[in-house]
């Protein structure tokens, strides 16, 4: 009798689907990882990130992206880096676009580590290249963000604005070791 209900808790537990949870808990009161943690829950509730989350080494969470052009654009946002379900980081990332564009918009972002030394390269300063299309009207959006960057996967979750764009990048990110401050 115990075997069939031990049995049966397994295949019940077994059939139930794995969602990707946050491995972090925010500090009460802060306002800005209470927002990460919210822009993290987002990310985690997408069936089709659940391989990302299952095996990232580390993940950058950036909760606001502000992105404003008149073909030159920029865009500038703040976040904090996740390892182990512990908060090692701050960062930062600073863009800077040229190509057909015009508007603002904001957005979510997340940067999923592969490994140790992906998120070593990044504590370092990382500087990349990408491409850029979106369409943005209020809260209605479709975007593409294309990287090739084997070791690091980077997604985005549009939110408000109004902007059309279709632009180079280059993009810098700069890392800020955790101090016995709390992040901000």
């Amino acid at each position: 009798m115990r075997w069939r209900c031990l049995f049966a808790w397994v295949a019940l537990l077994a059939l139930q689907p794995v969602m990707a949870e946050p491995n972090w808990e925010p500090e009460p009161g802060n306002e800005f990882q209470q927002q990460s943690a919210a822009a993290v829950a987002r990310f985690a509730a997408r069936d089709d990130l659940q391989q990302f989350f299952d095996e990232a080494y580390a993940y950058a969470i950036f909760p606001k992206v502000r992105r404003v052009a008149l073909a030159f654009g920029g865009a500038w946002g703040k976040g904090l880096v996740i390892q182990n379900g512990t908060l090692i980081g701050r960062a930062e990332q600073r863009q800077l676009t040229l190509g057909a564009a015009l508007g603002g918009q904001s957005h979510s972002q997340i940067l999923f580590f592969r490994d140790a030394g992906a998120l070593e390269t990044f504590q370092l300063g990382r500087r990349e290249f990408l491409g850029r299309a979106s369409a943005t009207g209020g809260v209605w959006s479709a975007s593409a963000e294309p990287a090739n960057l084997p070791e690091v996967a980077i997604f985005s979750e549009d939110g408000a604005g109004l902007m059309l764009e279709l632009s180079a990048a280059g993009v810098r990110y700069i890392y800020k070791p955790l101090e016995s401050d709390s992040a901000q």
